[in-house]
C-alpha cells in the first residue's frame, strides 16, 4: 500500500519546472539554514523564459560591511539553475530519484487503440491525450490504481534502467557511425570499394557476437534466400531479454519487456538486412558496392528516424570553452502555443539567452 509518508515529485530536470509533495513533515529534519551572501537583482529582465508573467523584483538586501566586490549574481544563478537541470537529460539522469519500473503506468502503450490511431503519422511534439477513448482511459485509470493500491516489492527486481541504457550504449555510437561511413557526404574514402569495405568491418562490430558458423548463404546472392540470416537477428533481438522469466514480471514489466525487444528486434532486423547487403562486397565492382551502400544507407536512416533517440540530438560540432552560447528555453505548455502559432503564421519567436557555457544548445 502507499503509505502517507512517500512523497510525490512532478517535474522533469529537477531545478524550476520541479514539484515536491510531501504528506508527511513530522519525518523531515532542517539540515541547513544559512543567510546566504544576497545576490544582485539589478540587472534581472522583468520576463524570463517559461514564466507568463511579468516579475516585479523586490529591493535586494543590504550587503554585509565587510564584503568587497560584486556579490553573486541572480541573472547568472536563474540561468544556471536551468543548466544544472540539463545535467540530468542524459543517462544516467537524476540519480537521486529512482523510479518504480515495476509500477510505470504511460499513455505510450500500443494496446490503447484510440491513441495509437490518433497519434499515427505525428510526431512527439504533436503528441496528445486528445483522441483517447472513454473504454481507454478508464483502463489507463484502473491501471493506476492497480498500482498504487497493491503491495510495495511487488515487482521482479529487474533492473530496467540498466537494460534500456545498455542499449542505447551499444547501437547509439555505433548506429551513428555507421550512418558516417555511408554517407555521401563523407569523402575520406579512396573510392566506393574502401567504403563499402569499412562500413562491412562496422556491421561485423555490431553482429559478430550473433553469427555462428552456420549463419552462411549456401549460394550467391546472399539476398537470395534469408533463412541463413535469420537466426543471426533472433540472437541479436532476443540477447538483452530472452532470461528473464515472463511469469514474474508486473504487467507494467511485461510492456517494458515488450519494449525493449521490439525496439531491439528493429535495430538487428535492419542491421541483418544491410548484414545481406554487404556479405560478398569485398570481391563486388564499384557499381555493386555503390548499390550496397545507397540500400545501407537507406535502411540506417529510416532506422535511426525511427528510433529518434535524444542522444542524437545535439550541436555539430560541439562548442569550445568559452564560446557564447545560445539556450532557447520553451516549457511544453509554451511550445504547443508557439508550434501552433507557427502552422497559423510561419513565425517563430522565442526567448533566447546568451550565456558563456561549455554546455551544449538544446
Amino acid at each position: 500500500m502507499l503509505s502517507l509518508d512517500d512523497p510525490f515529485l512532478r517535474g522533469s530536470d529537477l531545478s524550476l519546472r520541479s514539484e515536491v509533495m510531501i504528506c508527511d513533515l513530522d519525518l523531515m529534519e532542517v539540515v541547513s539554514f544559512l543567510d546566504l551572501i544576497p545576490q544582485n537583482q539589478t540587472s534581472i529582465p522583468s520576463r524570463l523564459p517559461g514564466i507568463p508573467f511579468p516579475i516585479t523584483w523586490p529591493d535586494p538586501p543590504r550587503l554585509p560591511s565587510g564584503w568587497r566586490g560584486t556579490p553573486p549574481s541572480m541573472r547568472r544563478g536563474i540561468l544556471e539553475s536551468y543548466l544544472t537541470g540539463i545535467w540530468h537529460d542524459r543517462a544516467p539522469g537524476e540519480t537521486r530519484v529512482r523510479p518504480d519500473y515495476s509500477g510505470l503506468v504511460t499513455f505510450y502503450d500500443t494496446s490503447l487503440s484510440s491513441l495509437v490511431e490518433a497519434r499515427y503519422g505525428k510526431d512527439r511534439l504533436h503528441l496528445r491525450l486528445e483522441g483517447i477513448s472513454a473504454l481507454d482511459s478508464d483502463r489507463v485509470r484502473t491501471e493506476l490504481e492497480t498500482v498504487l493500491t497493491r503491495e510495495q516489492d511487488e515487482g521482479s527486481g529487474v533492473d530496467w534502467g540498466s537494460i534500456v541504457r545498455v542499449v542505447t550504449d551499444r547501437y547509439a555510437d555505433r548506429l551513428e557511425y555507421l550512418r558516417f561511413l555511408l554517407s555521401p557526404n563523407t569523402t575520406t574514402f579512396a573510392d566506393a570499394l574502401e567504403r563499402a569495405a569499412v562500413a562491412r568491418e562496422q556491421l561485423l562490430v555490431m553482429l559478430a557476437p550473433y553469427i555462428t558458423t552456420a549463419n552462411v548463404p549456401e549460394r550467391l546472392p546472399a539476398s537470395a534466400n534469408l533463412s541463413w540470416a535469420a537466426p543471426v537477428a533472433l540472437r541479436c533481438a532476443t540477447a538483452k531479454t530472452s532470461h528473464i522469466p515472463l511469469g514474474m514480471l508486473t504487467p507494467q514489466e511485461a510492456r517494458i519487456h515488450a519494449a525493449v525487444e521490439n525496439t531491439l528486434h528493429e535495430i538487428c532486423r535492419r542491421l541483418v538486412l544491410v548484414w545481406v547487403e554487404f556479405f560478398d562486397v569485398e570481391a563486388a565492382d564499384e557499381v555493386r558496392s555503390t548499390e550496397a551502400t545507397e540500400v545501407g544507407r537507406g535502411h540506417i536512416e529510416e532506422l535511426m528516424a525511427w528510433l529518434d533517440w535524444s542522444l542524437w540530438v545535439r550541436c555539430e560540432p560541439g562548442c569550445s570553452l568559452g564560446v557564447c552560447r545560445l539556450i532557447i528555453y520553451l516549457p511544453h505548455w509554451v511550445l504547443t502555443g508557439v508550434l501552433a502559432f507557427l502552422e497559423h503564421t510561419g513565425v517563430l519567436l522565442l526567448s533566447i539567452v546568451a550565456v558563456l557555457s561549455r554546455r551544449r544548445s538544446i
